[in-house]
């Protein structure tokens, strides 16, 4: 019984160091100076009234947003406000989809990040509702007509997004699967981050969250904390192999037609590099666009390193160039 109190007192001491060294780096990293987080990536900003957790889902902090709802965003920066739309299946989208696919119709399903599903931009506005209208002017026999939806949802890392494959995505029996995966997504760990975000909001509260950088732009705090200290939990090569574990299993159990947009390829790390294209090697029907252009240089940006408008157009833009210079959709002569 000692042993077992010891081991009890032992365990809840861990615990509260772990607190306080959480709440310790939480507030160094508010009040440092801000132009030490000059280096940021676009990591999504995510309030905790608008997203949901997954209860089916094998992770213990897996998240989908709240289904049938319009939410607003309008962080003071950004001057506006945009809504996204979400349907009955937790998807940011304009419509429902039935599972059962319409006749004739070649449907895409797009997995992502805050990227794909549209941060701070209209649900109208986002990539994958560009893509869908301009595939509507597409003549591809046998097909006559196109549907592309949108599963991406904010913070995503490659284990999330083939979570919510699993959940919400193959019942839609998808001809092709179109990934959109940041230079960070393989280097994430999505379940942890998420528990870190909560952490710092638990004892910060959700006010005065975004701050400004001395380059201009701008840093959402939860984020940027969840980010580093969980950077710091465990090797890069670790947190690799996790991402590319969750890679292997959803090919595994997916095996239709693939595309993977590599977003900022020349910036991923020569070991992402490797993961991404030995895990691909030999697979039918499978590609990698690596030359999407590069938004920074395109004014295709918000200030916290997401795309704006003219950024989903050039992505839209870019994703059916590709799609047709592969034959990706299969279309006959």
């Amino acid at each position: 019984m000692r042993a077992s109190r010891s081991i009890r007192i032992v365990f809840g001491c861990i615990v509260f160091i772990e607190s306080v060294v959480i709440s310790y780096l939480a507030v160094t990293i508010v009040q440092k100076n801000r132009a030490a987080l000059s280096d940021q990536k676009a990591v999504a900003a995510l309030h905790k009234d608008q997203y949901v957790l997954g209860s089916n889902s094998v992770f213990p902090h897996f998240y989908e947003p709240e289904p049938d709802v319009t939410l607003n965003d309008s962080p003071d920066w950004l001057g506006y406000n945009v809504s996204y739309s979400i349907n009955s299946d937790t998807l940011n989208e304009r419509n429902d989809y039935s599972p059962e696919k319409p006749k004739d119709v070649y449907r895409m399903v797009m997995l992502g990040d805050s990227f794909t599903y549209g941060l701070l931009v209209n649900t109208y506005e986002n990539y994958t509702e560009l893509l869908e209208d301009m595939l509507s002017g597409v003549e591809c026999a046998p097909y006559t007509g196109f549907e592309v939806i949108n599963l991406g949802v904010p913070a995503y890392d490659v284990g999330f997004s083939a979570e919510r494959y699993r959940l919400r995505g193959q019942k839609y029996n998808p001809d092709l699967v179109v990934w959109f995966i940041n230079p960070f997504t393989f280097e994430i760990n999505a379940d942890r981050k998420m528990e870190l975000e909560n952490m710092f909001l638990q004892d910060h509260g959700e006010d005065n969250l975004w701050g400004p950088l001395a380059n201009g732009e701008v840093a959402y705090y939860p984020a940027q904390f969840a980010w580093r200290v969980s950077m710091s939990e465990t090797s890069l090569a670790d947190r690799i192999a996790l991402q590319a574990k969750y890679f292997d299993e959803f090919l595994r159990d997916y095996h239709g037609s693939l595309v993977i947009i590599a977003h900022q390829w020349d910036t991923w790390s020569p070991q992402t590099q490797d993961v991404l294209e030995e895990s691909v090697e030999g697979r039918q029907h499978t590609w990698i666009y690596k030359n999407l252009p590069d938004l920074s240089k395109t004014g295709g940006l918000l200030k916290d390193k997401h795309p704006n408008v003219n950024g989903h157009r050039q992505i839209a833009e870019g994703v059916l160039s590709f799609l047709n210079n592969v034959n990706a959709l299969g279309c006959e002569e």
